[in-house]
């Protein structure tokens, strides 16, 4: 066992017995992991409180590679992006966004740029900017980071080349 400090995404959390916590992250360098935060419901100030989805937060856990579950035994939000909490479409879109990233990668799947991605695409979403055109820019970007970039140059029948604007 490793120990690891990261920074991370929480893109889910749910209950485990009665103290602990279970969270799914997408770590900077890591990957997507699982791990679990022993006693955080019974004292969450122990550990800066309870961790939010779609939170940007610095964790400290031991890396095991080889079981399902790592031990989590640090995790402090950096920024739990209020302002998307506070508007619905804003955050109907962060759990959209935190769906397709946990879809498309895999477990202990390191990609830094994917990462730099979220962040910066849920900065922008709490900033007024128009959300759909962020969810289309997060769409293709994180296609092309994950390796299924959709070509829009040619055709993908016949593989010529697309000279003229759609109707």
């Amino acid at each position: 066992m490793a120990i690891q400090k990261s920074e991370a995404i929480i893109l889910r959390t749910r209950n485990f017995r009665e103290t602990s916590l279970i969270v799914n992250l997408f770590t900077k360098d890591s990957g997507k992991i699982n791990g679990l935060i022993k006693g955080i419901r019974s004292e969450p100030q122990r550990y800066g409180g309870l961790p939010l989805i779609f939170s940007h937060s610095f964790v400290v856990f031991y890396k095991r590679p080889e079981r399902d579950l790592n031990l989590v035994t640090q995790c402090d939000a950096e920024d739990q992006f209020q302002p998307i909490r506070k508007n619905l479409e804003k955050t109907n879109y962060a759990n959209y966004f935190i769906e397709l990233l946990d879809a498309v990668t895999q477990s202990y799947d390191k990609n830094e740029k994917l990462f730099e991605l979220i962040v910066d695409c849920l900065k922008t979403l709490c900033q007024n900017q128009e959300s759909r055109q962020i969810a289309r820019i997060f769409e293709v970007r994180l296609l092309n980071l994950s390796g299924f970039k959709p070509r829009l140059d040619a055709c993908v029948k016949c593989q010529k080349e697309i000279t003229s604007r759609p109707r």
